[in-house]
């Protein structure tokens, strides 16, 4: 099985999908696990980042508007130094492939939608 999502932004394990976003969070400076809804006490109002639609999302339903869609592409590149800098394939692949799928539903007009 595994989470899919639409226009190809995400497709693989549950589990991969947490980790890329642990990782995203950390460059953040925060842990996700840490957070509301992902076992900790910490308020998601604490956070102003663009990527926190991405972040602060269920892994297994549930859609991505256009805002959040170009909220992520912009959270990316202003993330996308910090995410080089890592040389870690999985993650720079991970947030190539999600933002290459925002900006192409955003184009679409198209939310995105967590299967």
């Amino acid at each position: 099985m595994g989470l899919h999502t639409t226009h190809g932004c995400y497709n693989g394990s549950y589990s991969g999908f947490g980790t890329e976003r642990r990782k995203l969070a950390k460059l953040l400076g925060f842990e996700l696990g840490d957070m509301e809804g992902f076992g900790g006490i910490e308020s998601w109002k604490e956070i102003n980042h663009p990527l926190i639609p991405l972040l602060n999302h269920p892994d297994y339903e549930g859609v991505l508007s256009i805002s959040e869609q170009l909220s992520i592409i912009n959270g990316f590149n202003l993330l996308n130094d910090k995410i080089q800098e890592t040389n870690d394939e999985d993650l720079i692949n991970f947030c190539n492939t999600f933002k290459k799928g925002c900006i192409d539903a955003s184009n679409k007009n198209e939310i995105i939608e967590f299967q």
